[in-house]
């Protein structure tokens, strides 16, 4: 169950349907997957709150403006400029990007 800044009951959804969560300035926009097709919604709210709210269904923090749902992790990569991104179980979505800060944490739980 998400709320809005507001603390207003704005979207409910499995746990295990969201691939991703990413911020984009007041805004969260949440990836997830409904009757196998990816769909996104919008929210109200920081990615701070949501990565609180997410943290026991394993969507953890992989970057400053991104969660991502550990259970729909394909793999790691480390792309030509050295950064490194999760390929996600989903065919044809973005790759997800992992900050230096959290590598290490999400390598481990790989």
């Amino acid at each position: 169950r998400f709320t809005d800044d507001k603390n207003r009951l704005k979207f409910v959804v499995d746990p295990k349907t969201i691939l991703y969560v990413k911020s984009d300035e007041n805004y969260c926009i949440i990836h997830y997957v409904e009757a196998g097709k990816p769909k996104v919604y919008s929210l109200r709210s920081t990615i701070s709150k949501l990565e609180e709210k997410c943290a026991p269904y394993n969507i953890v923090r992989c970057h400053r403006s991104y969660c991502v749902n550990m259970d729909n992790v394909k793999s790691m990569k480390k792309e030509p400029d050295k950064t490194n991104v999760l390929e996600l179980n989903v065919a044809g979505l973005d790759m997800v990007p992992v900050s230096e800060r959290y590598s290490a944490k999400i390598s481990e739980m790989l």
